[in-house]
C-alpha cells in the first residue's frame, strides 16, 4: 500500500461568534466593510441561530484561503478585528467562548441539510460556538491518515479551547464543569445513526463515501418511518442548487463527527481537506491563533515524521470521549494521566512540526499559550474563577466581550 506522502496546502479557520445588541443578519449585510474583494465570497454568514450568531470564514487579508498558517493566523486576526468593529459601530457587542448565553426560545432558525432533519437538533444548535480547523492536503492518503489521526486529539484540543462551564438559568449562570457542549452533542444527536455521530477508521476515500452511504440510507429510513422531527418545508423547499429532500446520499458537511473529511473542499490547490472541529471556541483572538498554531503543527510534524508521530490519548471516534475534560478539565485522566500531561506532550510535538516548516514565531507563540492555559487556566477555569450561580448573564457577556477586544491582557 502507498505510504502518505502528500503535504498540507491550504489552511482555513472557521469562527462562531456571538451578538448582543445587533442582529446578525444587519452585520452579515454590512460585511463588505471589512474591505475584502469580491473574490472572496462570503467571509461572514449565517449559523443555525440566525439572529446572535455570525460564522467568520478566516482567510488572508486579500481574501484568498491560506497557504500556510502564518498567513492565516496574520488574515484571520485582522478580519476579527474589522468585524468586532463592525459590530461596534452598531452599537452592538461580539464575544467568543462560553458557547451562547442569551435566550435561543424566539430565534430565527436557519434551516440547513441537516438541521432540517430534526427541528428538535436544530434548536439546541442555536446555542453553538466553536472553532474549526481546515487543513487542505495535496494528497489522499496524507488526509485519511490525518484524519485517523485526529482522533487521538480531541480531548486534548478541548481542554485548549474549554470555555462552556454555565448553562443559563433565570437569567443568571449554573456551573455544570468546564464545557456543556460535549453532553449536549450526546444529546442532541441521540436521534441519529451511531455512524453519523462517530468518527470511524478510514481506509480510503471510496471507504469514506461508502459509510455516508449507509448513513443516508438509515436517515432516510428513519424518515420514512416518520421518527425525526423533521422540519417538511424546508427540506422540500425549492432552492438554487435544489431542494434538501429527497436525496440519495448525504454531503460531506453532514456527519456529525470531531472531525470530518471533506472531499468537497478540492481546489486547485487541495485535493480535499480535514476539518478538526473544537465543541468550544477560546475567547481571546490569541488563544483561537495557538488552536491553529496546534493543529498545523502536527500537520507539518505528520508531514515530516508520518502521522503516527501524532501519539494522544486512545480515542474511539464519540462525544463519550470529551466527556472527562468537559467535567474535569485539564484535570481528566486519559490513558492513566491528567490530559495536561498529553496536551504539553502534543504541544511539543506540533512545536516541532512548526519549526520544521520555518514558522518559528508560531512555535514560540503556541509555547507561550500553552503555558499560560497550563499555568492561568482555560477560559473555563477563568470564568470559574470570576463568577458563580448568583452571577448575572450580563456580568458573564461583558467579560468575554473584553476578552476578545483586550486579549490576555483583560485576564489581569
Amino acid at each position: 500500500m502507498r505510504t502518505a506522502t502528500g503535504s498540507n496546502t491550504e489552511c482555513g479557520s472557521e469562527l462562531e461568534f456571538g451578538l448582543h445588541g445587533a442582529n446578525a443578519s444587519d452585520i452579515i449585510a454590512r460585511a463588505g466593510l471589512l474591505g475584502l474583494p469580491d473574490h472572496a465570497g462570503t467571509v461572514v454568514e449565517h449559523e443555525v441561530n440566525k439572529d446572535q450568531l455570525v460564522e467568520l470564514n478566516g482567510r488572508t487579508s486579500d481574501g484568498y484561503l491560506a497557504t500556510d498558517v502564518r498567513a492565516l493566523n496574520s488574515g484571520m486576526s485582522a478580519l476579527v478585528t474589522r468585524l468586532r468593529e463592525t459590530v461596534e459601530s452598531t452599537g452592538g457587542v461580539i464575544y467568543g467562548g462560553a458557547s451562547l448565553l442569551e435566550n435561543t426560545a424566539n430565534t430565527e432558525t436557519s434551516w440547513a441539510r441537516t438541521t432540517s432533519l430534526s427541528q428538535t437538533c436544530a434548536n439546541g444548535f442555536k446555542s453553538i460556538m466553536s472553532q474549526q480547523v481546515i487543513v487542505g492536503f495535496d494528497d489522499e492518503l496524507a488526509a485519511i491518515a490525518f484524519f485517523n489521526a485526529t482522533r487521538r486529539v480531541h480531548p486534548v484540543l478541548l481542554a485548549m479551547s474549554a470555555s462552556s462551564p454555565f448553562v443559563r438559568e433565570n437569567g443568571n449562570v449554573r456551573t455544570v464543569g468546564h464545557s456543556r457542549r460535549p453532553m449536549q452533542y450526546q444529546q442532541l444527536l441521540s436521534r441519529f445513526p451511531e455512524a453519523m455521530r462517530t468518527q470511524p477508521h478510514l481506509e480510503t476515500v471510496e471507504h469514506y463515501w461508502s459509510i455516508v452511504q449507509g448513513v443516508s440510507d438509515d436517515v432516510l429510513a428513519l424518515l420514512d418511518q416518520n421518527l425525526l422531527d423533521a422540519n417538511w418545508e424546508e427540506l422540500r423547499r425549492g432552492r438554487p442548487d435544489g431542494a434538501y429532500f429527497p436525496f440519495k446520499r448525504f454531503n460531506d458537511s453532514q456527519m456529525y463527527w470531531p472531525t470530518r473529511l471533506r472531499p468537497g473542499h478540492r481546489s486547485d490547490r487541495s485535493l480535499l481537506s480535514v476539518e478538526i472541529r473544537s465543541p468550544d471556541m477560546p475567547a481571546t483572538i490569541e488563544r483561537m491563533i495557538a488552536m491553529n498554531n496546534f493543529v498545523f503543527g502536527l500537520a507539518y510534524a505528520g508531514e515530516r515524521d508520518g502521522f503516527d508521530c501524532i501519539d494522544g490519548v486512545d480515542g474511539d471516534g464519540t462525544y463519550d470521549q470529551l466527556v472527562p475534560v468537559a467535567k474535569q478539565g485539564l484535570d481528566a485522566i486519559y490513558n492513566n494521566n491528567p490530559v495536561r500531561l498529553h496536551l504539553v506532550r502534543l504541544g511539543r510535538v506540533a512545536q516541532s512540526g512548526l519549526q520544521y516548516r520555518g514558522f518559528i514565531a508560531e512555535s514560540e507563540q503556541l509555547g507561550r499559550m500553552l503555558t499560560t492555559i497550563l499555568s492561568d487556566g482555560t477560559d473555563a477555569d477563568l470564568l470559574r474563577e470570576r463568577f458563580n450561580e448568583q452571577s448575572s448573564i450580563d456580568d458573564v457577556r461583558a467579560y468575554l466581550v473584553a476578552r476578545l477586544r483586550n486579549g490576555e491582557n483583560s485576564n489581569r
